[in-house]
């Protein structure tokens, strides 16, 4: 035991001691830090934090240590070195991956119902250490809820949506969020294909978003829409009818094995 906490005392006093970014070219940065801030309250989840583009080096839990990147920094910097097999090379920042991962946090908000939610990258660069951290500001806004449903659909289709209305997740007084509306599509793509609409897809139900119901209502109106099969004609898109699929002959081959 005791000669384990030796050896396990020595690795971590010889990790801590590793230069990070010993392998990092002079004009750029390790990427040391990676960071979302609920400006208006609250913990960003693990859905939000995996938008982000770049992500630092993995470390010990509960502290600074960068094993991978350490064992890594203890070979030459060429990749066929045994150490840098074994370890994690530096993850180098880059500024364009930030802005659009600034961007993709904003959209997903966005489709969570922040309808206006901001968020820009604040990137403090520590020139000595040659690090770079992010920080992703976020302002949410007020998230919507559904305050109404109306449906613009084929006769036939909406007599099938009805009859299964129930097993629908787009509810009135639940907030907006674009996995639910995604959800919806595959659920009538599959009632629809099992009523004989076999060349039904989910691209063609659309989502019209109004969130124009009065000034501060924080509310959308949700209007479902299928007009058909799309078709380009020059610069028009026309619509095909859906038609359902129907049973023209029975054959029985009785001595089939």
């Amino acid at each position: 035991m005791l000669k384990r906490l030796i050896f396990w005392s020595i690795l971590l006093s010889t990790v801590a001691a590793c230069k990070y970014s010993r392998y990092v070219p002079d004009d750029r940065y390790l990427l040391w830090k990676s960071k979302i801030d609920l400006k208006d309250g609250g913990r960003a989840d693990a859905l939000a934090e995996g938008v982000i583009r770049q992500q630092p080096n993995r470390k010990l839990f509960l502290s600074s240590l960068r094993p991978g990147l350490a064992v890594h920094s203890w070979g030459n910097g060429e990749k066929e070195n045994f150490w840098a097999r074994i370890g994690q090379p530096p993850v180098i920042f880059n500024p364009q991956q930030a802005k659009k991962s600034a961007e993709l946090l904003q959209q997903f908000y966005f489709n969570k119902g922040y309808f206006r939610a901001k968020v820009d990258a604040e990137i403090n660069y520590q020139n000595k250490s040659k690090k770079a951290e992010v920080e992703y500001n976020v302002i949410r806004g007020p998230r919507y809820k559904i305050d109404s449903l109306s449906y613009q659909l084929l006769p036939a289709l909406e007599v099938l949506r009805k009859s299964k209305e129930k097993e629908s997740k787009l509810k009135v007084g639940e907030y907006y969020d674009l996995e639910d509306l995604d959800a919806e599509r595959s659920r009538l793509k599959k009632l629809f294909r099992d009523n004989g609409y076999f060349d039904f897809s989910e691209s063609y139900i659309n989502f019209d978003a109004d969130t124009s119901l009065g000034k501060g209502s924080h509310k959308v109106h949700l209007k479902m829409i299928i007009r058909g099969i799309p078709q380009r004609q020059g610069d028009t898109i026309l619509y095909k009818e859906l038609k359902p699929y129907y049973i023209r002959n029975i054959n029985i081959i009785p001595d089939f094995s």
